[in-house]
């Protein structure tokens, strides 16, 4: 499901793709959702990261110990400015780490620190996406048999680093 943190369900993405959200977050503050995923791109994530009703449902959900899938900028500009990392290991995009307190940056693909699980972005989404799948659906064998029989040549795991 997509939900639309603005007042519209139409959604451009930061290549210019236009897409339809399925609903508003103001139509969501109330539910509980198995994971969030945060999304990145610079004009996404400085508009989220002030957002105060997306904040609420993030600390809900991490206080929960629900998944939170944060990638590219997002870590750093919504959780990390927002003091929501916790201490917790992430990573990020675009040496965005120096401007966060309360995380442990490691400079590294995908980082997994309890119910957090961070990317750098655009260049490991496939591995990230298929990371996802496996704790998602809580079976990394049939994923990696998946990825192998689709397209994916490689053990994706390679790129996550657990904390």
């Amino acid at each position: 499901m997509i939900v639309s943190c603005k007042d519209s369900l139409d959604l451009c993405s930061y290549w210019g793709i236009k897409l339809q959200a399925d609903l508003l977050l103001s139509e969501v503050q109330d539910e509980i959702f198995e994971a969030l995923v945060l999304v990145g791109g610079p004009q996404n994530t400085q508009a989220l990261e002030h957002n105060q009703s997306l904040l609420d449902l993030i600390v809900k959900h991490d206080n929960l110990g629900k998944w939170l899938f944060v990638q590219c900028s997002a870590p750093a500009r919504i959780l990390g400015h927002n003091h929501l990392l916790k201490g917790r290991h992430y990573t990020c995009s675009s040496n965005l780490e120096s401007s966060v307190q309360d995380g442990i940056f490691e400079d590294l693909s995908i980082v997994h620190d309890q119910n957090l699980v961070t990317s750098k972005g655009l260049g490991v989404s496939l591995e990230y996406a298929l990371y996802i799948s496996a704790l998602l659906l809580n079976d990394l064998k049939i994923v990696q048999e998946q990825a192998l029989h689709i397209y994916y040549q490689g053990n994706f795991l390679e790129k996550v680093t657990q904390f």
